[in-house]
């Protein structure tokens, strides 16, 4: 009975953990990701509500996680088309942390959605949501890079990672 209640809590354990990721990823199955070499942006008329050195971070952390999985930037006749959406807002919550006056904390959160779109067909073949809470450009680094490194286990898919070898 104690051996069925370990295994159980760590499945519950595990299925809550796996629950409350904060990075999302997708794709097209069928796709054969090893005839992607190059990808360039998307340019969106729309700005980030967010400040312009969080929003470059963030780009400059994406564009270096499609160079470390081997895909070259290039503007004339790309494999893959990178839309990126930025959806963030201003929060301010409110702590009492031993102290009887409230203390307020800003910060924002929001959603980063990469889509990967085949630059033939113009279809998703590969996107990820991500959901993002920071306090500072360097709570932000933190975060993107803990983000990115979550997403490189995931590129491209484990299908298409058995059909490389």
């Amino acid at each position: 009975m104690k051996r069925f209640m370990i295994m159980f809590l760590t499945g519950l354990s595990a299925l809550f953990w796996t629950a409350c990721s904060s990075v999302h990823v997708h794709y097209t199955k069928g796709i054969d990701f090893t005839r992607y070499h190059s990808y360039a942006y998307i340019v969106h008329k729309v700005k980030p509500n967010l400040p312009l050195p969080d929003a470059q971070l963030i780009t400059r952390s994406i564009d270096n996680f499609l160079r470390n999985e081997g895909l070259t930037p290039t503007e004339q006749h790309p494999d893959l088309l990178v839309e990126i959406n930025l959806q963030f807002h201003k929060r301010m919550d409110i702590y009492h942390a031993n102290s009887p006056w409230p203390r307020p904390e800003q910060s924002r959160e929001g959603n980063v959605v990469i889509t990967l779109k085949d630059a033939r067909t113009h279809r998703a073949v590969w996107w990820t949501d991500m959901y993002i809470r920071y306090r500072n450009h360097k709570d932000l680094a933190r975060i993107i890079q803990s983000r990115m490194e979550a997403l490189a286990k995931r590129y491209p898919p484990k299908q298409a990672k058995a059909a490389k070898k």
